[in-house]
C-alpha cells in the first residue's frame, strides 16, 4: 500500500513528533510504501495531496488539525486517493466524529491505533458539502463552514 503522509510541522507539541516516529515506523513494518511530506504555508496540503493522488497513492494522510484534514480534502476530491488521518491539531473534532484515536500525552498507544486503522485500508464513503465560491470555484467542507455577511 502506497501511503503519503502530509505533515503540518507547526500542529502538534514537540512530544508528538516522536509519537509521529512511530507512527510511521509501524506502517513500514507492516510493509507499506511510505512518502513523508510536509507544508510549509496555506494551501500546500491540497497541493500535496492533488500530487499525491496523481502519483496514484492509495491514501494520503492529513498530519494536522482540522484545517489541514480539510486542505488535504479538497486535494483529493473526485480522485481514486483515500483520505487518512493521523490528528495532531488542538481540537482534532473530525477525527473524534469518525472514531478515529486521538494522541494526547494519557493515551500514548493512540497514534499506533490511528495508524492501524490507516493499514487497514478498510475505505468508507463520507458525504462532502460544497461551496461555490462568487468567482466560480468550488471549496469542499467535511463538517461545517462559515460566512460572513
Amino acid at each position: 500500500m502506497k501511503i503519503c503522509l502530509i505533515i503540518n510541522p507547526k500542529a502538534g507539541p514537540s512530544s508528538f513528533k516522536k509519537q509521529l516516529q512511530k507512527a510511521e515506523e509501524y506502517l513500514i513494518n507492516l510493509g507499506c510504501e511510505v512518502k513523508r511530506t510536509q507544508t510549509q504555508g496555506p494551501g500546500d496540503a491540497t497541493r500535496l495531496a492533488q500530487q499525491a493522488a496523481e502519483e496514484k497513492f492509495d491514501i494520503a494522510v492529513a498530519i494536522g488539525g482540522d484545517g489541514t484534514v480539510n486542505e488535504v480534502c479538497n486535494g483529493l476530491v473526485g480522485t481514486e486517493t483515500a483520505l487518512g488521518v493521523l490528528p495532531a491539531g488542538t481540537a482534532n473534532v473530525f477525527a473524534a466524529e469518525v472514531g478515529i484515536p486521538i494522541w494526547n500525552p494519557l493515551s500514548p498507544d493512540a497514534i499506533t491505533k490511528a495508524a492501524s486503522i490507516i493499514a487497514t485500508g478498510q475505505r468508507r464513503k463520507i458525504d462532502l458539502g460544497r461551496l461555490q465560491l462568487a468567482d466560480g470555484t468550488s471549496r469542499y467542507f467535511l463538517m461545517w463552514c462559515g460566512v460572513g455577511l
